[in-house]
């Protein structure tokens, strides 16, 4: 689907290449969803691609299973998880790594893709676009990168490797080799494209913003009752800084007693936040909601929303998805000032920002809960910046004009 010679576009086709199940990548998985639903409401047909058939009945989606990728590999679903954890040890990674430049693309994959007939290929993840390179001379369509974390990094971060590691170096290289050889890239933040711009010599036209958004899922601030509800939206783990907000509770304890702590029911700390509540007396509960629409319904009760993050350069790059989930029901947030995309709490008067001090978190998380007026118009500033600046749909509706100048540029 060309140029027509009105000079516009007939309905675009854009396939979003993706290799996680649905059920395995909650996180990354919600990306794609707010992304395929915003361009299907503004008249782009997007299409999920994965060789996993479990994400096909998921929220009324238009997704293909199509064959192994990389069939040489032949990871089936069952597989994917062991797979992935397998690859967060070093050696498992070096091994794997190593073995990228041998994959091929299986050629009923390729047949696959072209039948499709798609107008543009969005490519997710770093392992994906690194395997997926060969099909940029199979497919005459141009191919989007979409950068949601830098891969090497993030790893780093995590302490499965150094920046020293011959692994690291060829993470980088292999994603170097990936931006710079497909058409256009996406990135969530300034920051990142940045980054993206410096480590990959990539052309700075060439990277397009998709900055991550939300949609308010309230009209109104609710009435938020005593006593004091702060809660800790994801997996509350040593990998999230979330010893940081544990260490707070006692000092909010002692201001505010009857102050009660939400948790969620996953993450290599929630034993640890329950012996807390045990030793000091704190009223620490846990929760979990399969429908994200009783999540934020529960949320929208709270009246802290608090956010840990570790002081890393994936974290400073990476916007939380957890800090729109609180704006989107207008809960303010407390957060730890790491630099980077979290100034904008401060900058949008949506939270309070604090040393990575559990005495100074705990400060921040009193004050909103005891100065009420203040914590009111955070409350209301959060649904402003959710339903404007922080839009989803505006953040989307930028899309097409860019996949529309990769198509014009093919025409050339």
């Amino acid at each position: 689907m060309w140029l027509l010679s009105q000079g516009q576009f007939d309905l675009m086709k854009v396939g979003i290449l993706i290799f996680p199940p649905y059920r395995e990548s909650l996180g990354s998985f919600r990306r794609i969803h707010d992304l395929t639903r915003g361009l299907k409401e503004i008249g782009v047909d997007p299409i999920i691609i994965t060789p996993f058939g479990g994400t096909a009945q998921i929220h009324d989606m238009n997704v293909k299973k199509m064959p192994l990728l990389f069939p040489g590999l032949r990871i089936g679903e069952q597989f994917y998880k062991f797979f992935k954890d397998l690859i967060n040890h070093r050696i498992f990674l070096g091994l794997f790594i190593r073995s990228l430049n041998r994959v091929k693309i299986g050629s009923a994959a390729v047949d696959y893709i072209r039948a499709l007939d798609l107008d543009i290929l969005q490519i997710e993840e770093e392992p994906v676009a690194m395997m997926a390179l060969p099909l940029v001379k199979e497919l005459s369509i141009p191919l989007v990168f979409d950068l949601s974390g830098i891969w090497a990094d993030e790893l780093v971060d995590s302490g499965v490797i150094t920046t020293q590691n011959v692994e690291y170096r060829m993470i980088q290289e292999m994603t170097r080799s990936a931006v710079l050889q497909m058409d256009a890239v996406l990135v969530i933040s300034k920051e990142m494209k940045e980054y993206v711009a410096r480590e990959y010599s990539a052309k700075p036209e060439t990277i397009h913003i998709l900055e991550m958004g939300t949609r308010p899922k309230i009209q109104n601030i609710p009435k938020r009752d005593r006593p004091t509800k702060v809660i800790y939206a994801g997996q509350l783990s040593k990998a999230k800084h979330a010893e940081l907000f544990l260490n707070s509770i006692p000092y909010i304890v002692e201001r505010d007693p009857d102050t009660i702590f939400y948790i969620t029911k996953k993450g290599d700390m929630v034993n640890q936040a329950l012996k807390i509540g045990k030793e000091i007396g704190a009223k620490i509960e846990t929760f979990w909601f399969d429908e994200e629409e009783h999540l934020f319904e529960f949320m929208s009760r709270c009246h802290v929303g608090v956010l840990t993050l570790p002081d890393n350069l994936s974290y400073r790059t990476n916007p939380a998805a957890k800090f729109y989930d609180y704006m989107s029901v207008g809960l303010p947030v407390v957060a730890n000032d790491i630099g980077g995309w979290i100034k904008i709490v401060e900058e949008d008067s949506v939270g309070i920002l604090t040393d990575d001090d559990p005495i100074d978190f705990a400060k921040g998380v009193l004050r909103l809960a005891h100065e009420p007026d203040l914590a009111l118009e955070y409350s209301k500033k959060c649904l402003e910046t959710s339903k404007k600046k922080y839009s989803l749909e505006a953040a989307i509706a930028e899309l097409p004009a860019f996949y529309r100048g990769l198509l014009k540029k093919g025409n050339c």
